[in-house]
């Protein structure tokens, strides 16, 4: 079973609510008036898998809804979601979209069940839905499925990372390259400062 409420998901739960006070679309609202809409994207970690089936997303769900924040997850999956999720005093219905899908990589051939991969997606993906947050776990499938260097994976998510950032102000990663030596976190974490060093909010959870 899963730790819920894990000090990562409060972390990342904080982050978003503090963009409450940050945004020009809420200046005129108040919290009760306004939701701020995120979407999940990524792979299986993000859509679910097995027992887990909403991933880490019904937790974060919890959180917000116990500490009485408006989110709106938004994307265009629906898939394999609860109806319901357990907060620490209340249940609550489950916004069951986002943007996860099983097998996909970054860019390129992912596992057999991926119909395309996330850098290929996003942009349709953003126009449609419009959110103004974006949480990104992304990575697993281009180290598990492609023949291609850690160094390779990095420039894809560089450009993932990129059209996002053409579009939204605020943007939640959650880097998943498994394995990556030191030396390839650490370009990694630098090649993503350089490029958001222009953007106001920002996090690496």
């Amino acid at each position: 079973m899963k730790q819920k409420f894990s000090p990562k998901l409060t972390l990342i739960a904080a982050y978003c609510i503090s963009l409450f006070q940050f945004s020009p679309t809420a200046e005129a609202l108040t919290i009760d008036q306004w939701s701020l809409k995120i979407m999940p994207l990524g792979d299986s970690n993000t859509r679910g898998k097995a027992l887990d089936r909403a991933g880490y997303r019904d937790d974060l769900w919890a959180l917000f809804k116990d500490n009485g924040y408006r989110v709106n997850f938004v994307g265009s999956a629906t898939s394999e979601n609860p109806e319901i999720v357990l907060g620490q005093n209340n249940t609550y219905v489950f916004d069951k979209e986002h943007q996860g899908h099983g097998g996909f990589a970054i860019a390129g051939v992912g596992a057999s069940n991926a119909w395309s991969d996330l850098n290929s997606e996003i942009e349709d993906w953003l126009k449609q839905a419009r959110p103004d947050i974006i949480l990104l776990m992304a990575g697993t499938n281009d180290i598990l499925f492609q023949n291609e260097s850690p160094e390779d994976t990095v420039n894809e998510m560089i450009l993932l990372i990129d059209k996002i950032l053409a579009q939204i102000r605020y943007i939640c990663l959650s880097l998943q390259f498994p394995p990556l030596t030191p030396l390839h976190l650490r370009m990694v974490l630098s090649r993503i400062r350089k490029l958001i060093n222009t953007i106001t909010y920002w996090q690496i959870c």
